[in-house]
């Protein structure tokens, strides 16, 4: 097996010199670049990655703490930060907590201990106590999806969730819709309520006003939205936004269960664009959120703090809106 000191005879050079060009520490000529590179793949030789990191402090790895990973959204943008993440030479380790605080003060205490370079942080549940603490601390880390934390010197990645709240609104009353329900995620979590409070102000600047009993808050889940078209169809809403594509799979599900015509008898807007949202029938007019941009960007600014830069403190991205099957005129 082809040792350091090999690959450095036949490049003419010194093992330092081959040691440091291959950790990213050193800018050589491209002569000599060429040179070590074609030892390198002559002799077959691969950096011991123990002996990297105990060299250069730095283990090569990303994690991504995420609530779930059976939730689409969070796959989707787990995997565009992998891409990312790939393509600059890291692993990644994803880190599923259930928003369980514990399993989130856990995989911040291992940021602390080195076991990875840098950490991306999503989350279901507001920190408090000893994640917000860690999550406070000078480490390589960024917020993403969630605009947890508000007043932490944190840089986050996020999207304009009240605006696509107001194009979900606008595009229904351009269809005629005046009784508008909603179907909100968590009360407590800032998505939801940006979202929420961005149809609910489209609507009051064209003179609807949305009772409270009309919009209805729940987990972010198919069961929730089903529940909540079940509690809404007596109070005959035409049509419905819920804050989530996978809240209006639920209300796809139980629509067809009680006979109910989506779009003739209530159209239906979602938020996120998943990649189902053309396959369900019908298929499903969304906002969609620009995860791989999502993910390019959490990685990028994650880079930047791995390599004591300074990343934009707060990159809000934009949404649009997708027309499908699920919304349709009005009719009288």
């Amino acid at each position: 097996m082809a040792r350091l000191a090999d690959v450095a005879r036949a490049a003419g050079v010194s093992p330092t010199t081959v040691s440091r060009y291959v950790n990213g520490g050193l800018k050589l000529p491209e002569a000599t670049r060429s040179r070590i590179d074609g030892a390198i793949a002559a002799l077959d030789w691969r950096p011991n990655a123990v002996a990297r990191q105990l060299s250069t402090g730095r283990t090569q790895t990303i994690a991504i703490v995420t609530p779930e990973i059976s939730n689409p959204f969070f796959t989707a943008l787990a995997a565009a930060i992998e891409r990312a993440a790939a393509a600059a030479g890291y692993s990644v380790l994803i880190l599923a907590t259930e928003s369980d605080p514990r399993r989130e003060a856990a995989a911040l205490a291992q940021l602390r201990a080195g076991r990875f370079d840098g950490l991306i942080f999503m989350s279901a549940v507001t920190p408090t106590g000893a994640v917000a603490r860690m999550l406070g601390e000078n480490h390589p880390l960024i917020m993403l999806d969630e605009d947890l934390l508000p007043d932490a010197p944190i840089p986050r990645v996020l999207v304009e969730n009240s605006v696509g709240g107001a194009l979900a609104a606008g595009h229904l009353l351009e269809l005629g819709h005046r009784a508008v329900a909603i179907i909100a995620g968590p009360r407590h979590m800032p998505n939801s309520r940006a979202r929420v409070a961005g149809c609910v102000d489209r609507l009051q600047d064209a003179g609807i006003t949305v009772p409270p009993e009309m919009i209805q808050w729940g987990p972010y889940s198919a069961t929730h939205g089903a529940a909540a078209l079940t509690a809404l169809l007596p109070r005959r809403p035409t049509a419905v936004f819920a804050v989530s594509d996978i809240i209006a799979t639920g209300v796809l599900r139980r629509a067809a269960q009680m006979g109910v015509s989506i779009p003739d008898d209530i159209s239906l807007v979602g938020f996120d664009d998943m990649p189902f949202a053309d396959l369900v029938a019908p298929p499903l007019t969304t906002i969609r959120q620009p995860l791989a941009e999502m993910g390019a960007r959490a990685f990028a600014a994650l880079h930047d703090r791995m390599r004591g830069q300074q990343p934009p403190p707060r990159q809000m991205l934009p949404v649009t809106l997708v027309t499908r099957g699920s919304t349709a005129q009005r009719c009288v």
